[in-house]
């Protein structure tokens, strides 16, 4: 790949995804500083993007998305602005497009495929940390922001995903982030990242405690 950081066609970030995880309460950006500190370490990414969605349920579930770049974020860039502007600013761009690549159609119709605003249909709360690592004897900054999306702070997003938990064993959903554009310079979008949630079965979520 060749071109600036968002400026790739495919997505810009390598990318993995943990477990489902069932949750006694919310995490905090302080509570998983340990883990990303050393999965940085391991990677030796410039930048890694974390998104935590939390999922409202009995019990409650977490699905985190890591994504890693192993190329510097371009100064005044469109990522350069997400990732360093205000949250007022991250709320107004930070946009997902959803997808039932296979499901039951009363789901394909609640889901649908048109980008959502994330930012703005539900509470996200954005942490930017930097860090310093040793890395064969040479400090190395990179930093991180982890992006917590609460499902369960609307209405509307609460019973659509306690529809597709009833069908998530036998459905396919595809996803993909981006930063919205909004003036023509920052044209075309590109992606950020993808996954693909491929029948998830939920008993297999690992119970998880702070």
């Amino acid at each position: 790949m060749s071109g600036p950081l968002d400026r790739f066609a495919r997505p810009c970030f390598e990318g993995s995804s943990g477990n489902d995880e069932r949750r006694e309460r919310k995490s905090d950006f302080e509570n998983s500083e340990d883990e990303r500190r050393t999965r940085i370490v391991r990677t030796q990414k410039e930048f890694v993007l974390i998104l935590f969605f939390q999922v409202p349920a009995r019990p409650n579930y977490s699905l985190v998305l890591y994504y890693a770049s192993d190329r510097p974020v371009n100064k005044d860039s469109l990522l350069d602005k997400f990732v360093n502007g205000s949250d007022m600013f991250r709320d107004s761009r930070f946009k997902l497009i959803p997808r039932i690549v296979e499901g039951y159609w009363m789901v394909k119709r609640a889901v649908g495929t048109k980008a959502c605003l994330l930012g703005k249909a539900v509470t996200c709360k954005y942490h930017r940390q930097d860090n310093f690592l040793e890395l064969n004897k040479i400090l190395q900054k990179t930093f991180t922001l982890q992006i917590d999306v609460e499902i369960g702070s609307s209405s509307v997003a609460r019973s659509v995903i306690s529809l597709v938990l009833g069908y998530v064993p036998s459905i396919v959903v595809d996803l993909a982030i981006l930063i919205e554009a909004k003036e023509e310079e920052e044209l075309p979008e590109y992606i950020l990242g993808t996954v693909r949630l491929n029948r998830v079965k939920l008993e297999s979520a690992a119970p998880f405690t702070v």
